[in-house]
């Protein structure tokens, strides 16, 4: 099984929601994330995005 996931804080939830759903054409899983940086920038990660095939 592969995935892809994008580590997002709060203010860059929407970006890696679109980025991934573009990319992968479905939906992707949200859950939250812990001690991981933001994909976007250096603050702390609120999710994990992520797709699973």
């Amino acid at each position: 099984m592969n995935s892809k996931e994008i580590y997002a804080c709060k203010v860059h939830i929407d970006d890696a929601m679109d980025d991934l759903i573009n990319y992968e054409e479905t939906f992707p899983i949200m859950e939250k994330a812990k001690d991981m940086k933001c994909s976007y920038c250096s603050e702390n990660a609120e999710y994990i995005i992520k797709v699973n095939e």
